[in-house]
């Protein structure tokens, strides 16, 4: 079932969607919650001295994040289309 669901052009575009959304959610949120919305303040204290950490954290974060929903959900509709055709 592994092998069947991730050799769907789909699902890789929709992992991709998913973890980019979940990026700039993250970011949204955690400027908003951490610096108030001042995205000047979050650029030159959080990002520029961490860019390396920055772009892994949130690379991966969001492509965990989107892999794991998208998986599961394209797991459940195969699973329901198996029991409408059996």
């Amino acid at each position: 079932m592994f092998k069947q669901i991730i050799k769907m052009p789909s699902f890789w575009k929709s992992v991709l969607i998913l973890a980019m959304l979940f990026i700039i959610f993250y970011n949204l949120l955690y400027v908003s919650l951490q610096y108030g919305f001042d995205f000047d303040t979050y650029f030159t204290n959080y990002v520029s001295k961490n860019i390396s950490k920055f772009v892994f954290a949130n690379v991966l974060s969001g492509a965990v994040y989107g892999f794991v929903v998208v998986y599961f959900r394209f797991y459940r509709n195969l699973k329901n289309q198996q029991k409408k055709n059996s």
